[in-house]
This record gives C-alpha cells, sequence and structure tokens, in this order.
C-alpha cells in the first residue's frame, strides 16, 4: 500500500518536525504519494536544498556496526553514481582535544558525535526516521538498524528524482506506529520515568534495562534515559535489583506510588522477569497500566528451566557462529543466546564455534551462574569446542582437548570429568565439532567424499576420547554433545550409531520434541521442518537415560546463531 508523503512549500534549516507527541512538530501539508516497497508508514516532507551534494563527506560513528557502515558505504556509492565524481567517506573519529563539530559538509549517517546528529538522537521517536539539512549538514537519522536502512534507501531514492546541478532537497520524518499511544505507568506519563541500575551494575543488569527502554520506546515511542542508582532522583522510576539476598529462583514485579521495582534473585531470574514485562507490553489493551499489570511473581524453576519429574541434569549443545554479518554481530548474537542459556539453565553447555572474540562477549552475562572449563591445545591455537558448566554445583575434575588435524584450528573434540557439589556424583560430558571441507583448509577436496571421511574419522576420535575416560574412571556417565555435522542417518554418524555403549537422546528419549525441525537456519530465520538435524547428544545407555530432548527454536535465539540449541533432561540409573 501506498504511504503518504506531505510535501512542504516553506523550509527553515533544521525546522523539520513531527508532531506525533515527541518534541517535534511539522506545519500543514498536502499529500503526494511515496512507494510501498520502501515504507509503509506515513512521511512527511518540507521543502529545501543543499550545497552541491558532490561537495559532501559520508561520515559515520567509529563506533557503528557493520550494518550502519554498509548503509554509509551503499551511500556513498549512490553519490558517485549520482554525480560521476568521487565522494569520500569516514568514520566520525577526533583527536581527544578536538571538538567533534565543524563546518565541513558532511552527510551524517546514523549516530555520530556531531551536535546535528545528538540534537535529532534526543528529539526524534523510537519508531520514526528523519532525514533533513542542519547548516552544512545533511543528517540521517533513526534509532534501529532496520529504520536507518530504510531512510538511506530512501534518501537514495529521492537522489534518483532529481535532475540537473545535483543537490539535496527536503526535509522527510518517517512516523512511525505506536501501539500504546501516550502511554501511562501508574497514572504517569511513561516519557518521565528513568531507569535505575545499581552503580556498578552487572552485564545482564545493563541488557535488562536496555531490553525494558526499547520495549517501551517500540511502544509509545520514549527512550528513557538509563541511570546509577547514585544519580536516580524524583518519583517516576523503574528500578531494577538483582540478588540482595533475593532467592535465586525467584523474581518480582511490583508497584507503589509512582515507583516500579524489578527485583530478581539472579540473572536467571531477572531474565524470566523481563521476559514478562515485554509480554505484559506486547499483550497489553490499553495505554495506562495501573497496579494491577504491574505487580507479579514467579519462579526460574517453573518456567522453562523446569525439568522433568526424576530428571537430574540437563545437557545443552548449542553451536555459537564464529562469523557476523550485518545486523546480527557478535555482542547482539550473543546477548541472544546468554538470553537462551539462561531462560533454560542447562547443567553443562557444550559450544561449538567458541571463538575468544564470542567468549568475551558471552561470558560477562554468565558469569554469576557459568564457569568455562579451562582448556589449552597442544598447537597453541585457541579451542572452539568449550564446556560451560553451572559453577555452584559443579567442579570440573578432569578434562582435555584433542585435534583432530594438527593447527586446522575449527576441528576437535573437548572433554571435561564433573564432580557434583552435592554428593560427589561423577559424570563427563565430550564437546565435538566435526569437520567441513573448506577451502581454507582443504583446497580441491569434496565436503561429500572427503568430508564424509574426516567425520567417520571424527567420531572414532569422540569414542577413543569415551573410551580414555571409561578407562580412568569406570562406569562413569558419559554424554557427548557437538555439531556432528551429520544427519542421523547419514553414513558419516555410522561409527556413533554403531557403538555399544552410545545412544542418540533424541531416538531413545521417552519425550522427543521438535523432531522434525531443522537444527540449522539462516541467520534470523526460522528453520525449516524437514528433520535436518545435525546437532546431537549422545549418552551412555549403561548408565543414564533420557527422559526429554528438545530444538530450542523462537524469535530471541534465531538471532543468535545459525543453529538451534538442543537440550536433554538426563536421569542417572548408578
Amino acid at each position: 500500500m501506498a504511504a503518504a508523503i506531505v510535501l512542504w512549500s516553506l523550509f527553515m534549516l533544521g525546522s523539520c518536525r513531527a508532531d506525533r507527541g515527541s518534541d517535534l512538530t511539522l506545519p500543514d501539508s498536502e499529500t503526494t504519494t511515496f512507494p510501498a516497497s520502501e515504507t509503509s508508514s506515513d512521511i512527511t516532507e518540507e521543502a529545501g536544498k543543499s550545497a552541491d551534494i558532490s561537495l559532501y563527506t559520508v561520515v559515520y560513528g567509529s563506533g557503528a556496526g557493520e550494518a550502519t557502515r554498509e548503509f554509509a558505504s551503499n551511500l556513498r556509492g549512490a553519490l558517485e553514481e549520482k554525480t560521476g565524481k568521487k565522494i569520500k567517506i569516514k568514520d566520525d573519529w577526533v583527536m581527544p582535544h578536538e571538538s567533534p563539530d565543524n563546518d565541513d559538509y558532511e552527510i551524517l549517517v546514523g549516530k555520530t558525535n556531531r551536535s546535528e546528529s545528538k540534537k535529532l538522537a534526543a528529539g526524534v521517536r523510537y519508531n520514526d526516521f528523519i532525514i533533513t539539512i542542519s547548516g552544512n549538514k545533511i543528517v540521517i537519522f533513526a534509532h534501529t538498524e532496520a529504520l536507518l536502512a530504510e531512510a538511506t534507501a530512501y534518501f537514495r531514492i529521492k537522489l534518483t528524482e532529481e535532475s540537473g546541478i545535483y543537490y539535496w532537497s527536503g526535509c522527510f520524518i518517517k512516523n512511525g506506529q505506536y501501539p500504546l499511544e501516550g502511554m501511562s505507568m501508574l497514572n504517569v506519563s511513561a516519557k518521565n520515568y528513568k531507569i535505575v541500575i545499581s552503580d556498578s551494575p552487572a552485564a545482564v543488569e545493563n541488557f535488562a534495562a536496555e531490553t525494558i527502554r526499547k520495549t517501551i520506546a517500540a511502544k509509545c515511542g520514549h527512550l528513557l534515559d538509563i541511570v546509577r542508582e547514585s544519580e536516580a532522583a524524583g518519583e517516576s522510576l523503574i528500578a531494577i535489583g538483582i540478588g540482595g539476598g533475593v532467592d535465586p529462583d525467584t523474581y518480582s514485579l511490583s508497584a507503589s506510588g509512582g515507583e516500579i521495582e524489578i527485583t530478581a534473585g539472579g540473572a536467571a531470574g531477572l531474565i524470566a522477569l523481563v521476559e514478562r514485562f515485554v509480554e505484559l507490553l506486547d499483550g497489553a489493551k490499553t495505554a495506562a497500566l495501573d497496579k494491577s499489570l504491574l505487580d507479579f511473581s514467579g519462579r526460574v524453576s517453573e518456567g522453562p528451566a523446569k525439568r522433568c519429574e526424576g530428571a537430574e541434569l540437563r545437557i545443552m549443545t548449542s553451536n555459537v557462529l564464529f562469523s557476523d554479518s550485518p545486523s546480527f554481530e557478535t555482542p547482539y548474537r550473543m546477548s541472544c543466546l546468554m538470553h537462551t542459556y539462561l531462560t533454560y539453565l542447562p547443567d553443562v553447555i557444550g559450544l561449538q564455534e567458541a571463538r575468544n572474540t564470542q567468549l568475551a562477549a558471552l561470558m560477562p552475562y554468565l558469569e554469576a551462574d557459568y564457569a568455562a572449563v579451562p582448556f589449552a591445545a597442544e598447537d597453541g591455537g585457541q579451542v572452539y569446542q568449550q564446556i560451560l558448566y553451572l559453577k555452584k554445583k559443579y567442579t570440573p575434575v578432569d578434562y582435555g582437548f584433542t585435534r583432530f588435524r594438527y593447527r586446522v584450528i575449527p576441528w576437535g573434540v573437548s572433554w571435561a570429568v564433573f564432580e557434583r557439589k552435592s554428593d560427589g556424583k561423577l559424570f563427563a560430558v565430550t564437546n565435538t565439532h566435526n569437520t567441513v571441507v573448506a577451502p581454507t583448509y582443504d583446497p580441491g577436496l569434496s565436503n561429500s567424499i572427503e568430508g564424509v571421511q574426516y567425520r567417520i574419522s571424527n567420531c572414532r576420535t569422540v569414542l577413543q576420547t569415551i573410551d580414555y575416560i571409561r578407562q580412568k574412571y569406570p562406569g562413569i556417565p558419559v554424554f557427548s554433545t557437538g555439531d556432528w555435522n551429520s544427519e542421523v542417518s547419514e553414513e558419516s554418524l555410522d561409527p556413533m550409531n554403531d557403538s555399544k555403549l552410545m545412544e542418540n537422546a533424541m531416538q531413545k528419549a521417552t519425550v522427543s520434541a521438535n523432531t522434525k525441525t531443522n537444527s540449522g537456519h539462516g541467520l534470523g530465520l526460522y528453520p525449516g521442518a524437514n528433520g535436518h538435524i545435525i546437532d546431537h547428544i549422545f549418552f551412555s545407555a549403561d548408565v543414564a537415560e533420557v527422559l526429554y530432548h528438545d530444538v530450542v527454536v523462537n524469535n530471541t535465539v534465531i538471532n543468535g546463531s545459525d543453529h538451534c540449541p538442543v537440550f536433554a533432561d538426563i536421569k542417572f540409573l548408578k
């Protein structure tokens, strides 16, 4: 459906404003149209003109992500195509003693340190974008990458409509939709609230505050300030607290006066509480949230973390994906995976493709609950097959790592023996990532021929590792997690399938859910339903029983990796 564009006859530099409850206002207008393929919301337009467009340099923030940099680069390409001249592009970095502001002709893309960008950041609502002229600057601003992509695309389309001397004309605002327009909490406008975190917040506390901030903004447009406890003043506060002697299994949201308190005993409880707050706003039938809506409590153990009756152990395998793509960079992706791990709370997690970069982004979220086994490789390279464990419940008493091929870094098997602190019970976990033939290490080879032989050899190495553990610790339960790069029926998994000791948890579980869901998928996309599962958990069936097996699929985890985590609830037989 085509959206409306409001075309203004009078333009004043820097005066372009959107009258939708924000600090921005617009004059009267008349309507024209804009291609529906670019936007589905109203865009207002005001007349005006820049200097010769070929004089401008494209500028993006020095801390911008890959997506924003790509938008800026594409814009530069469009300008060069339009003008036939070389257009400069750079980030906004300046020396510490220098002011970021200048009189240069610049097109500012997204959040930059220039005062023109900062001014718009304070006034533009969350689901809007704006393109305007301010002095010698053309400013393209949006709070989210999705809207910034739309804004830069709109700019490029408008360039193609210009003719003759190349100028940028106009000031444009996309007016987004707000399901809870005019939202209030406890009879106080939402825009008057501040989010309060501790003076030394944990990473998960920062995550919770930012999630609540963005959720409120998406519903009513207002981005609330996040302040430290020592800086907080006034009555309209959303206070986030974690720990403080509260039962780690519990969480609660309460409201009194003008203050909303979000309290959890631990990181997992805080994630569960934030999830429920998001669900509350998603399902709200009114923009006026009163005390009855802002008052609830719960227990982590009653949510997805709840184990099957009789289960003593939850094991998870999760490929975290070592490479990024625009809009799916490591810090964001690891926050999605953290959300999943703290929601399901497995006792042990086998990670694949967990480079130092991924661990550095992931572990600060998990450090209150999980520790990583301190593996080291003989060749000095990184160990991508990491094993995390609940550190208050278990102690690693033995561990090791074997590279499948010397200095072929991605592929190998790690292992650890854990002792349960409550009773001294021992069990072992191996974690593998089996070989995929790639040009980096195997130019000219075929993944369907030589790759199969590599994976067969990898499985045999895993079995040899299990045998070593069993020889050293007779009768110990062993669980093998991994991205095996093989479906259960494939030849490359035959050594595991033919093993007299190890069984596939998906096939042997009392209840096995989502068996038709592919464990691999496009990043940010829901997996298909063809049963292509290549992430498996094997277990020693002589001393353990699998009660439940599942492939985790939800709106959050699909943004974390191109693999869905798989977990199993387990009962020891001896």
